[in-house]
């Protein structure tokens, strides 16, 4: 039970976050559409991104608003229907959760995602904080699936036995 709710807050408090700092860059720098952070090597730069992470795709916004409209109720689905939710599964998928309500919100709002995070020092493409959370939330799961694999295999072993 305390997984579920911790899943909820991530997922919640994430797209609230998102939303906020998308909304707050945009306003301040509305005018400038760039702003140098640290010189050299970070700033905002206002951007919208009718593709998906990155800007890979653009043009299709129709098909990632219905991609995203169905990946929200699938998520929380996914997660519910675990066997065995522990604190891994439950941050990952509240990060991929918050971070695709965020862009959802986007795409329906302005029918685009609002991207502002430029490390041009690096030549990295301009994303949010929406992002960054699906991004960091699949890495996650990733290493969660890879590092209890030989778990649940020696439990099945001795299971057997």
């Amino acid at each position: 039970m305390k997984y579920r709710l911790a899943f909820f807050i991530i997922a919640l408090s994430g797209a609230v976050i998102d939303l906020i700092s998308k909304s707050l860059v945009f306003k301040t720098l509305e005018n400038k559409q760039v702003s140098d952070i640290i010189p050299g090597v970070f700033g905002f730069k206002l951007v919208t991104n009718e593709g998906i992470i990155w800007g890979l795709f653009p043009g299709h916004n129709i098909l990632f608003l219905a991609v995203s409209i169905l990946a929200v109720p699938l998520i929380i689905i996914i997660f519910l229907l675990q066997p065995k939710i522990d604190r891994w599964l439950t941050v990952s998928l509240g990060l991929i959760m918050a971070g695709t309500a965020g862009n959802l919100y986007d795409r329906l709002a302005h029918q685009a995602v609002r991207d502002f995070l430029d490390f041009y020092l690096i030549n990295w493409p301009i994303f949010n904080l929406a992002d960054a959370f699906i991004t960091i939330g699949a890495i996650i799961l990733l290493f969660s699936l890879f590092l209890s694999k030989p778990e649940q295999k020696q439990s099945e072993t001795k299971r057997s036995e």
